[in-house]
């Protein structure tokens, strides 16, 4: 048996030169049932929320200014805290199928939507490198 066919933590397949389009259909089935698929997909609501600016010096001095300020930044805060989390676990979900080269791809990834991309932009890229050499052998 094939190490891509023994599973990666979750029951999902490794991800292999040889089964790309099963690993993908079913790392973004997990991620579909785990409510994650949106944040690999770069939804807008789910992208990483906008980081405030902060007061000027003037402002700093009205206090209802102050008070809307920190109200803000409150809910800003735990917005970021609910999307950091959600964003870690899918990372985590499309980490935990990778080895070896792959994972060298994926290690400066700052969110799940750019590990996400860097994979399929490198699957992509490895499947046209593989098209050419085939085309080179029928010649």
């Amino acid at each position: 048996m094939s190490l891509h066919l023994s599973g990666a933590p979750n029951g999902l397949p490794w991800l292999a030169d040889d089964n790309m389009v099963k690993w993908q259909a079913q790392v973004m089935a997990y991620l579909h049932w785990k409510q994650l698929a949106q944040y690999v997909l770069g939804w807008s609501c789910h992208l990483v929320p906008t980081a405030l600016t902060t007061l000027s010096a003037s402002n700093a001095l009205v206090p209802a200014l102050v008070m809307s300020y920190n109200t803000t930044f409150v809910r800003w805060e735990a917005d970021y805290n609910e999307w950091l989390l959600k964003d870690s676990m899918a990372m985590g979900v499309i980490q935990g199928t990778l080895c070896g080269q792959y994972l060298t791809y994926v290690s400066q990834c700052a969110t799940s939507k750019d590990m996400w991309d860097t994979v399929l932009g490198r699957l992509k890229t490895q499947n046209l490198g593989l098209a050419a050499h085939n085309t080179k052998q029928l010649m």
